[in-house]
């Protein structure tokens, strides 16, 4: 059974990040660079909020931090927080 949901990957750099968002049939919807700062980061989640309203479903991100790729913080059902704030360090 496939979920229908928004599957937000991060690929965390020491400057920017990469993002790709895409639908549970692996289709890519949007890619885009986001900052390593806090206004960076708060793009981010107006970012995949506008897309979670647009595309009415439930969002999954996963984190790529060196070698592999994590589940973080579960899938956002009611709206997307700042859990991940965690991984963007300023500095």
């Amino acid at each position: 059974m496939t979920v229908n949901e928004l599957q937000v990957a991060v690929d965390v750099g020491a400057r920017t990040h990469r993002v790709a968002v895409g639908d549970a049939s692996g289709r890519l919807l949007e890619e885009f660079d986001l900052a390593h700062t806090a206004a960076g980061l708060s793009g981010f989640f107006e970012r995949v909020e506008g897309l979670r309203g647009k595309h009415k479903m439930p969002v999954a991100v996963a984190i790529r931090e060196g070698t592999g790729i994590e589940p973080h913080a579960g899938r956002f059902a009611g709206g997307v927080s700042g859990a991940a704030g965690d991984h963007c360090r300023s500095g």
